[in-house]
């Protein structure tokens, strides 16, 4: 696996049910509200999935604004508690995911593609069958969502939706199964990106 790690000198994780009453089950517990604050003073805001363990999956362009971070904070308003990890980067700068290793452990794992196949095969089953996408950012929400197009070589799916800033991490999935994230706002045809997630990618 390629990967660079961040040290993160201390964060503060808070864990709960963001917009419970609009997510399927399950997302109920695992949807991650993250307040990033870097040592150069700037701030910026994501959405993340807790997949299982102690590991968060995300958008790693959530980290690149500046050389040093100091601390963040996610969650959804219930438990909090501190930590110092790190984070790792799958894949090099183009794929723009990133595992999160906190402190934080649900023992139950999300159920993942294991390859990119899996994936493909995934995708085109929702497609054929108009099945939609569900996908969540901490400012959208919830959303359901049909597919436009998808490049399993460049590792993206457009979905036709609406994401803004801050929805960027957030979990996307086919039926009970995560297949990627968010990789940011939505284009000038209102298709919005989603990076593919597998387990593959963290060899």
């Amino acid at each position: 696996m390629k990967y660079f790690l961040t040290l993160i000198i201390c964060c503060t994780v808070v864990v709960g049910n963001a917009h419970a009453d609009e997510l399927p089950s399950v997302l109920k517990g695992r949807v991650a509200i993250m307040d990033i604050h870097f040592g150069d003073g700037n701030t910026g805001i994501c959405s993340g999935v807790l997949l299982g363990g102690p590991h968060i999956l995300t958008a790693q362009h959530c980290f690149t604004r500046s050389p040093l971070i100091s601390s963040i904070g996610m969650g959804q308003g219930q438990n909090s508690y501190f930590f110092g990890g790190n984070i790792v980067n799958l894949g090099g700068d183009g794929l723009d995911l990133a595992i999160m290793n906190t402190k934080f452990g649900n023992e139950a794992y999300m159920k993942t593609a294991i390859t990119a196949d899996e994936v493909k095969k995934d995708l085109e089953g929702a497609r054929s069958a108009s099945k939609c996408v569900s996908i969540w950012g901490r400012i959208t929400g919830y959303q359901c969502a049909q597919i436009v197009s998808y490049d399993l070589e460049k590792n993206f799916l457009y979905l036709k939706t609406t994401a803004k800033p801050g929805d960027s991490g957030g979990p996307a999935l086919i039926g009970d199964k995560l297949i990627g994230v968010i990789k940011g706002v939505s284009d000038e045809l209102g298709q919005t990106s989603i990076r593919l997630f597998y387990k593959d990618l963290i060899k």
